[in-house]
């Protein structure tokens, strides 16, 4: 009778463990909850200020801003936003290096893609890529350039002004078939007529 009573109390007392377990663990769940709301509004409001700087044409205060955003709720978005004023700036480094850090952490590919993560995460992607692109043209990385574009293309295959840019700096180092593939896709899509983009008449006569 007492190794009955002994088993019963064993059961009772691991019943109350698992429970005080499974409760802790309740309590840390919404404790972390909780903690991811303040974050994401503190980021927010950061963001939100740093777009009424950019307003007044405090481009270094936005920066600012988007510091502590990026400090309290690391984003994609915040990074393209920060990047792009850093390219403003003539930081090319420094927005080449936000456009990277953006595409690291493009959550996208975890993701059904049907879903709206999916969506939003890969039009970051394709941004951060085409502006990195952008950036690396100005920096005269044309070969950098170039892959960035190509990524984006790949993306993104239906959309003509990535081969647009692919052209230019295909054309810029004297690499003029890819130039003119990528300046035929454009054609084809008339992209002249639908954005007002106009190919220069001596890339035209080398395409012929």
């Amino acid at each position: 009778m007492s190794i009955r009573i002994a088993k019963v109390f064993i059961i009772i007392v691991l019943t109350m463990l698992i429970s005080q377990d499974a409760f802790s663990q309740d309590v840390n769940d919404f404790t972390k909850h909780l903690k991811d709301i303040v974050e994401k509004r503190e980021s927010v409001q950061y963001a939100e200020m740093a777009e009424k700087s950019i307003d007044e044409g405090d481009l270094g205060m936005a920066i600012e801003y988007l510091n502590k955003a990026i400090d309290t709720l690391p984003s994609a978005g915040f990074y393209i936003k920060r990047g792009r004023l850093k390219a403003e700036l003539n930081d090319l480094d420094g927005a080449i290096q936000d456009f990277t850090f953006a595409i690291e952490l493009s959550p996208h590919y975890d993701h059904d893609k049907e879903s709206l993560t999916y969506q939003f995460a890969l039009q970051a992607d394709i941004e951060a890529y085409v502006l990195r692109g952008h950036v690396n043209t100005l920096a005269n990385k044309h070969i950098e350039a170039i892959s960035d574009y190509s990524k984006a293309i790949n993306l993104e295959p239906e959309n003509p002004m990535n081969f647009y840019f692919r052209g230019h700096a295909y054309y810029t180092i004297a690499k003029y078939e890819e130039a003119c593939n990528d300046f035929n896709e454009v054609s084809a899509n008339k992209l002249s007529e639908k954005n007002g983009v106009v190919i220069p008449d001596v890339i035209q006569e080398i395409c012929r």
